[in-house]
């Protein structure tokens, strides 16, 4: 058993346990909720079922019993007194109102049957009661005969009362009962679900425990044994938990390390001959770099000389290259000033007729602006004619006011409103034909004003032909220039062509020499590096061989260290 457990992962035992401890409190929630909601009801039932009956029947009873006694008072008392049968209805409405409230609970067919007695027995408890209240009213009295039985009825409906009380007490206790059952139920499902998850709870925690002691102790040993520089130990990876995972990796990296281990080990001899052959070939290499540097040295004397000689040529080149440098200058600078001549007339030419056109423009521009000043004239004219017209409605309208203002006082004291209005309209008459007066004197001073307008912007258009006519000759003058020297630039360009193909010529051959003159400066410079190099490399021999004997005596000293360790035979 404890070997398949084992197996099993921690984690999965955990989540396990995780999910058993769920459903056991699910089970011992739905139990205890299941059976409080039992217990619930029950308490509910004996309340509305039994417990209230039983406090209806006591009111029934406690109200029975006053009407007995004042049903006994009245018939002991020597003289008649209504209080006492208006205490019986009083009690009687209230033993009705606690029956109503008993069958409305809900009644069983013992609950009717002692209803249906109550009910006959105390009808006719209050019929004798009428009747004897009416004796009494007249002074007379019942027979004796209906007195026992008068007498005889209470019993029996207390006996009834007290029995329905009873049974109703029964039914409370066998709810009771029932509840006090469900408790102990409840109790033993709870007891034993309980029981069952310590014990579940502690086997797996016991399991686990020991488990986690006997996998972690066997990997400490392990380990231990390793730090020993013991790879020779048996690792056990068969469980199939997180400590076999961890076994199993801790048996790979074992088996590798013995593996690298073997095979340093295996290598260690060929390591010592490669080290030995390797000072041979350092002593070999330093006597072989003697010999090359010798014979470098005599080739950089030769290129030496050579360089000096290719040297003097070019100095004699360059002299000549100097000259000819400043014959092109000139050439070049007599080419750049035609040129700029050319664009600068080029660029005259273009600003003229740039101006031209932003002067037509403006010509364009000032006649639209002459149209513009002709329509608003216009416009102004008819402003003008409707304040005319403003002014002849605003006399007209004074008349009809003066007209008006004579009719009401015509009509003496019921035309008074009426003259008030006239007066106003009067008043806004003279008003509208103040402002249409005011109106048509500012639009004269327009006019005027867009008279004098016209007269500048006509002036103005006659400068602009008139600047037109001058831009049109200066731009012709500036074509006839850019045509002469137009002809000149061929030429010039002629003689630039020549001069730069000599100085072309010249630059191959300068080139030439400072090729030749820099290829032996480097045969030269490559001669020194490497006279310096077969040095380094004798040098770099002679450390190899001293670094051959360091490796030499490494390997020893690693190969006594790695004896230390136990390791597998592959």
């Amino acid at each position: 058993m404890f070997r398949k457990i084992k197996n099993v992962k921690i984690s999965n035992i955990i989540i396990f346990m995780g999910v058993f401890s769920i459903l056991l409190t699910s089970i011992v929630g739905f139990l205890g909720f299941n059976n409080m909601q039992k217990i619930n009801n029950n308490v509910k039932s004996m309340y509305n079922q039994n417990l209230m009956p039983i406090s209806d029947i006591g009111g029934i009873k406690s109200e029975f019993l006053k009407i007995r006694l004042d049903a006994t008072n009245a018939a002991r008392s020597t003289s008649y007194s209504s209080e006492y049968d208006s205490n019986i209805k009083n009690y009687d409405n209230s033993i009705k109102t606690y029956l109503k409230n008993f069958i409305g609970s809900g009644l069983d067919s013992s609950e009717n049957t002692y209803i249906g007695a109550f009910n006959s027995n105390y009808e006719e408890y209050l019929n004798l009661w009428a009747e004897l209240n009416s004796a009494l009213k007249t002074g007379g009295k019942i027979t004796e005969s209906k007195a026992n039985r008068f007498a005889q009825l209470g019993d029996i409906i207390d006996k009834s009362l007290t029995t329905l009380r009873d049974y109703e007490t029964k039914k409370a206790q066998l709810v009771m009962n029932s509840s006090d059952s469900i408790y102990s139920s409840s109790n033993e499902a709870f007891i034993i679900v309980l029981m069952f998850a310590i014990f579940i709870s502690t086997f797996i925690c016991a399991a686990v425990v020991k488990i986690i002691k006997s996998s972690s102790r066997e990997i400490i040993e392990n380990l231990e044994s390793v730090a020993n520089c013991d790879f020779t130990v048996k690792v056990d990876s068969s469980p199939k938990n997180e400590f076999g995972i961890m076994s199993s990796s801790l048996e790979k990296t074992i088996i590798n390390i013995s593996n690298m281990i073997n095979d340093i080990k295996s290598k260690f001899d060929d390591i010592d001959s490669k080290s030995h052959d390797l000072a041979s070939v350092a002593e070999e290499m330093t006597s072989s770099s003697a010999n090359v540097s010798i014979a470098i040295q005599e080739t950089a004397k030769g290129t030496s000389e050579q360089s000096q000689n290719l040297l003097d040529i070019n100095n004699a080149i360059d002299k000549f290259s100097h000259e000819l440098d400043k014959v092109v200058e000139s050439i070049n600078s007599i080419d750049d000033n035609s040129k700029g001549i050319t664009n600068l007339a080029n660029n005259s030419g273009t600003n003229m007729e740039t101006l031209l056109s932003s002067v037509d423009n403006l010509s364009d521009s000032f006649n639209e602006f002459i149209t513009k000043i002709s329509i608003l004239e216009q416009d102004v004219n008819r402003i003008n004619e409707i304040t005319d017209l403003i002014n002849n409605i605003a006399d007209q309208t004074n008349l009809l006011a003066l007209n008006a203002a004579i009719e009401a006082q015509r009509a003496g004291e019921s035309g008074k409103g009426f003259a008030v209005v006239a007066e106003e309209i009067r008043t806004l008459a003279e008003q509208s034909k103040a402002s249409s007066e005011n109106i048509g004197i500012l639009i004269k001073d327009i006019v005027n004003n867009m008279g004098n307008m016209l007269d500048s912007s006509n002036l103005m258009n006659k400068e602009l032909d008139g600047q037109t006519n001058i831009i049109n000759v200066t731009i012709s003058s500036f074509k006839n220039i850019i045509q002469k020297i137009g002809e000149v630039i061929p030429k010039i360009e002629i003689a630039n062509m020549s001069a730069m193909n000599i100085n072309e010529k010249k630059m191959s051959i300068v080139s030439s020499i400072e090729n030749s003159s820099a290829v032996s400066e480097e045969i030269a410079s490559a001669a020194e590096e490497i006279a310096a190099s077969a040095e380094e490399m004798s040098l770099s021999a002679k450390s190899v061989g001293q670094t051959s004997e360091n490796l030499n005596v490494m390997t020893k000293k690693m190969h006594k260290d790695l004896i230390k360790f136990k390791v597998i035979k592959a």
